[in-house]
């Protein structure tokens, strides 16, 4: 019943396949891999919607992109780009003290080798003005994820990432790191792959933030698991909540992520 089942703020679910060039034994599937989603509700026009929302409820954009980046002629490449608060501002964001809400993601691919090379972007910040951007990548909390297939990204509509010097999670520096799959060594390739980010600062009720469980910094890299099937079992007892959560969360978007040797997750 599509009347009780979410409305344009729940996600599409994700569809993934791989396969590799031989049928008779395991391989690793390179550049054979293909990506989608499936909204089970709704009316085929989210990409309209978004756009639509973003003209009514934006104020500006800004456009973060790797800027003519060759990636190198090797299998795996991962590659920080690093924008200041300076550079933010440069493209609109509020300077000072100013504050805003990002309300919306648009992933920008706007040649080929963004479809065949880039396997994932992550999105992260600092609050520090330059935090993102110093030591290589020393941002403070995870943003957002991409990977191809996936749609724009809308908050919910009283939600928003917080940007300025708020502090308790208000960024006010950016990093992007990408993922470049290189499976044929070419050269030469080139890349401008980036996100448009939009904003509004009449800020909303709710601030975004991420909640990251079991192992997201891969801090079991290393451990024996065993022999045959085995599997790690990580929980978050209402101890654990009550102790970091100071007020009521709301989940409005949830997904996993795993590597190699994993067969299943489950939440």
């Amino acid at each position: 019943d599509s009347s009780s089942s979410g409305g344009a703020d729940t996600p599409p679910h994700k569809i993934i396949a791989a396969w590799g060039s031989n049928s008779a034994s395991m391989s690793y599937h390179g550049d054979q891999r293909v990506s989608g989603e499936i909204r089970f509700y709704g009316n085929g026009e989210e990409t309209a919607s978004f756009f639509a929302a973003m003209d009514a409820e934006a104020e500006g954009s800004i456009l973060l992109t790797a800027s003519d980046y060759t990636v190198p002629n090797q299998k795996t490449t991962y590659t920080d780009f690093c924008f200041s608060k300076d550079d933010l501002v440069a493209q609109g964001l509020p300077a000072d003290d100013g504050s805003a809400h990002i309300i919306g993601i648009e992933a920008v691919l706007n040649n080929s080798n963004s479809i065949t090379n880039v396997h994932h972007i992550i999105v992260n910040t600092s609050e520090d003005e330059n935090g993102a951007c110093s030591n290589g990548n020393n941002a403070d909390n995870f943003m957002y994820v991409w990977a191809f297939g996936q749609s724009n990204f809308q908050a919910p509509a009283t939600t928003g990432f917080r940007y300025g010097p708020d502090g308790n999670g208000a960024f006010q520096s950016i990093s992007m790191e990408v993922h470049y799959d290189n499976p044929e060594f070419k050269n030469n390739i080139i890349d401008n792959s980036g996100f448009r980010f939009y904003y509004t600062t009449k800020l909303r009720q709710h601030d975004i933030g991420i909640f990251e469980l079991a192992d997201p910094r891969v801090s079991l890299l290393g451990e024996e698991v065993g022999s045959g099937v085995t599997q790690h079992t990580i929980t978050c007892p209402g101890s654990c909540s009550n102790g970091n959560f100071n007020q009521d969360v709301t989940i409005f978007l949830q997904g996993l992520h795993m590597h190699d040797t994993g067969e299943r997750m489950v939440t």
